[in-house]
């Protein structure tokens, strides 16, 4: 059976929410500033902004994996960059989630609407 986008992001949303249950391994943070992430921070990051901020991720290094969830109260969107702040990866809307991946030269994300609750 192929799978069509909407029957993966469905899957995706799955996982997620099956992270969400199993957060013994994330950092829960509200924060009230741009958060700077470095290699020694924990993989999932379950972020409540009081607003809008940045997120910068660490440094390349190949096979690195970044979970950002947004828990904001309000509207508040999370915008992921690489680690000098030039470069917009993706943004993390409230109750979203992005994924991000290193390649060691880069990174590479996509973002789930609606699945922090």
């Amino acid at each position: 059976m192929a799978r069509n986008d909407q029957t993966t992001v469905e899957v995706f949303k799955g996982m997620v929410a099956e992270l969400w249950n199993l957060r013994l391994w994330a950092n829960r943070e509200s924060i009230t500033a741009n958060k700077t992430l470095t290699h020694s921070d924990k993989s999932f990051q379950v972020l409540a902004p009081d607003a809008a901020r940045d997120v910068l991720l660490p440094t390349e290094k190949d096979g690195l994996v970044i979970i950002v969830a947004n828990n904001a109260a309000g509207a508040f969107a999370l915008t992921v960059k690489e680690d000098s702040g030039t470069t917009t990866i993706a943004t993390v809307a409230q109750d979203g989630v992005g994924i991000f991946i290193s390649d060691g030269t880069g990174w590479s994300g996509f973002t789930v609407a609606g699945v922090v609750t």
